[in-house]
């Protein structure tokens, strides 16, 4: 299967508002989205685009048979751009969640191509006991803070707290 790296460019001024990682057409999903009416500041910038009568441009920019090279790819192209110039919501890398009960395992993945064998394995014995399993980033700080704020978001400060003291 084939997985690519794409830009939303904005015609007006040629900037790119939006960076992620696909594969078929997911490069054309974000427009449907916001045809149907979807709430995101991605979205919204797609409708002034069309507002001011010009369509949105899209650029593939790196295609690769490795989803984990595809992902890696999408984070450096993130951080290049610059998080706060795009409409993400999140510095790529598609972090997991794969379930929601506690108690939490949670994954840095760490870029090692012979780490990343048994980090899925973790990953799915964790998630066939029922355990929410988060995998952060490719040792990218934005994308640990994003999972960390997430966690805490689902589980609460003192549980992510007990959980972090106890993986240490």
């Amino acid at each position: 299967m084939r997985f690519y790296v794409y830009e939303l460019i904005d015609p007006r001024d040629g900037s790119s508002f939006y960076v992620g990682k696909g594969q078929r057409n997911r490069i054309t999903a974000h427009e449907a989205e916001a045809a149907s009416g979807r709430e995101s500041r991605k979205c919204a910038r797609i409708r002034e685009i069309w507002a001011d009568g010009f369509v949105v441009e899209r650029r593939r920019v790196f295609e690769t048979d490795d989803e984990v090279l595809a992902y890696e790819r999408e984070v450096a192209l993130i951080a290049q751009i610059g998080l706060d110039k795009l409409t993400n919501v999140s510095p790529g890398g598609g972090w997991l969640r794969l379930s929601s009960s506690p108690p939490a395992v949670f994954v840095w993945t760490i870029g090692l191509l012979s780490k990343r064998a048994s980090i899925a394995l973790r990953m799915a014995r964790a998630a066939a006991q029922g355990k929410p399993v988060y995998a952060l980033g490719y040792d990218w700080l934005p994308a640990i803070r994003v999972g960390l704020a997430k966690m805490e978001q689902d589980l609460g400060r003192d549980k992510l707290v007990s959980i972090l003291a106890g993986a240490m």
